[in-house]
């Protein structure tokens, strides 16, 4: 029989805390941990690791065999909703972008009042839909999701990132290049 309710699961390893949700068993054996059994459990405290008043990014790593990987903001941007086409050159989205230029073209050619609404409307689609935007096209181009994590600044997320991979190497990286290997 499947369990219904949600339990909230955090798993500490080394410095890192992963967190999840579990609705049903795991497979494995849970036992109550009490102060007599594991005297240390008293002296952690999740505040000397995270920061109520600290607002934290997820972050999402894409990487591609022998390629630099991609480090993913989930956290959407205004510039989405209101101007799509430099959005997607900050992106570089070239294919989305060379299409979205056509599209607006043919608008503009029609009627102005038609290219108003086409911006508009592309402009509220691309800023709804942005994070998966992304996400399909780094899987169009082969790379694939490697990390998911939350972190309160780039320069920290690609600095995790290293830490569980220490091959990644990223484009307009804050790290030191990757030592290659002979």
């Amino acid at each position: 029989m499947k369990s219904k309710t949600k339990k909230f699961l955090l798993y500490i390893e080394m410095e890192f805390f992963f967190n999840t949700f579990v609705y049903g068993s795991l497979g494995v054996i849970c036992e109550s941990v009490n102060s007599n059994t594991i005297p240390d459990l008293k002296k952690l405290d999740p505040n000397d690791y995270f920061n109520q008043d600290d607002f934290y990014f997820q972050f999402e790593v894409y990487k591609k065999p022998r390629k630099t990987a991609i480090l993913l903001n989930t956290f959407p941007t205004i510039l989405a909703s209101l101007a799509p086409p430099l959005w997607m050159l900050q992106n570089r989205l070239w294919t989305f972008l060379c299409i979205s230029l056509v599209f607006y073209w043919f608008l503009l050619m029609i009627s102005p009042w038609f290219f108003f609404i086409g911006w508009i409307l592309k402009s509220w689609h691309v800023g709804n839909s942005q994070i998966d935007i992304l996400r399909f096209f780094y899987r169009m181009h082969n790379y694939r999701l490697s990390l998911s994590f939350c972190a309160k600044s780039e320069k920290e997320a690609q600095e995790t990132a290293r830490r569980f991979d220490d091959k990644v190497d990223f484009n307009y990286s804050y790290l030191e290049p990757v030592a290659l290997e002979d």
